[in-house]
């Protein structure tokens, strides 16, 4: 299981975890951006705006990812390694990961992005 993986496991999912988030969040921030919404926002600087709205947005997948990724799995057998997803337990799961971004979202805005008037 996840907790019982070894240090050298736990490492590799976490950066392949970090790799995958930032990849959609760049492929999705750059089609929203220079595809659709292009036209509706102005930023002093795009280039600043984008490498920091790729972290940012980021962060979403980065807590998501793992949340989600036993949704789908098989259970049988003995040893079951997942839990059923019952109606209660998505919305309790669905509320957590909404909090904890949250949270990752106002630090990073109020302590990582710290020069943004400049930039907007």
């Amino acid at each position: 299981s996840f907790i019982k993986a070894p240090l050298f496991s736990f490492v590799n999912q976490l950066l392949a975890t970090v790799i995958a988030a930032w990849l959609c969040a760049y492929g999705e921030l750059w089609g929203t951006t220079m595809d659709v919404l292009h036209e509706q926002f102005h930023y002093k600087s795009m280039d600043w705006a984008l490498q920091w709205g790729v972290w940012y947005y980021c962060l979403y997948f980065i807590v998501s990812f793992p949340m989600v990724f036993p949704m789908d799995e098989y259970q049988s057998g003995k040893h079951k390694k997942t839990r059923q997803w019952t109606m209660s337990y998505t919305i309790v799961n669905a509320l957590a990961t909404s909090m904890v971004v949250f949270y990752l979202l106002d630090l990073f805005a109020q302590f990582v992005v710290t020069d943004w008037k400049g930039n907007v």
